[in-house]
């Protein structure tokens, strides 16, 4: 195999992970919510209150990443910081009505990005692609890592969520 920084799959990861931000930003323009923002408040919708710092984690971002999205979405009333009901001292985030509402059609345009890239494939090579991409991702965080991120032990929702045809 030659060596050339155009054959490497970090460099292609990357290109992927651009074009996708891109594709999903552009979804949510008339959201007002970006893609960086998407990703905590559907978190939120299908796994419910957490932490900043189990947000963090399930996310697999920065603290302070999650904690501007995190604002920007109180802002904009999507969510809201409450007292842990066991430790007043911690606070919880918790998706609103408002954010209910919104996450729906926030997950229903991410899956189309979703599709749009996958476009081409069938099943079997999607589901070969996913398990090439998590081999790589064992294999660079070592053996003492090679327990997945919360981010990565998520529910099949494909039957406990159906998009409107007519959301987007």
């Amino acid at each position: 195999m030659r060596k050339s920084p155009h054959d490497s799959i970090g460099f292609w990861t990357k290109l992927i992970f651009i074009a996708f931000r891109k594709r999903m930003n552009k979804s949510f323009e008339d959201m007002e919510i970006g893609a960086g923002e998407a990703m905590p408040l559907l978190g939120l919708h299908f796994f419910g209150s957490r932490s900043l710092v189990e947000i963090s984690k399930h996310l697999a971002h920065s603290h302070p990443a999650i904690l501007r999205h995190i604002d920007a979405l109180e802002k904009k009333g999507l969510v809201e910081r409450v007292s842990h009901p066991e430790d007043r001292r911690m606070k919880i985030v918790q998706i609103t009505e408002k954010g209910k509402s919104v996450a729906p059609k926030a997950f229903s345009r991410l899956w189309k990005v979703h599709e749009t890239a996958v476009t081409g494939l069938g099943e079997e090579e999607i589901m070969h692609l996913l398990s090439l991409l998590k081999q790589v991702y064992s294999n660079l965080v070592g053996e003492e890592n090679k327990v997945f991120p919360a981010c990565l032990e998520t529910p099949d929702l494909s039957e406990n969520y159906k998009p409107e045809e007519n959301e987007c």
